[in-house]
């Protein structure tokens, strides 16, 4: 990976991180709802860096926004349900 890619990776990872509470990756529901957006994500990102051009800087700009959005409705849904917990946390309980 590029440096510049990195920094690009890093500023996304940072965006999930503010828009994503504590406790909400246990809860396997936000990997469905995120899975595809991060893989179109990854794929523009390394399509960009084959190619730098106008096309390629908006398709990742795009597929990071849509990634950083599916977290955001991840969250959402979390919130509504209550904030559950993990499986084997609920069982034990």
């Amino acid at each position: 990976m590029t440096p510049a890619a990195r920094r690009i990776l890093d500023a996304v990872v940072e965006r999930v991180r503010e828009v994503s509470p504590a406790g909400l990756g246990h809860w396997t529901p936000a990997w469905e709802l995120v899975h595809r957006p991060g893989d179109r994500f990854l794929d523009a990102l390394k399509l960009w860096q084959e190619e730098d051009s106008p096309g390629t800087r908006g398709a990742l700009q795009g597929a990071a926004e849509a990634f950083v959005g599916a977290w955001q409705e991840a969250a959402r849904r979390w919130e509504a349900e209550g904030r559950p917990s993990r499986p084997e946390e609920e069982a034990v309980a």
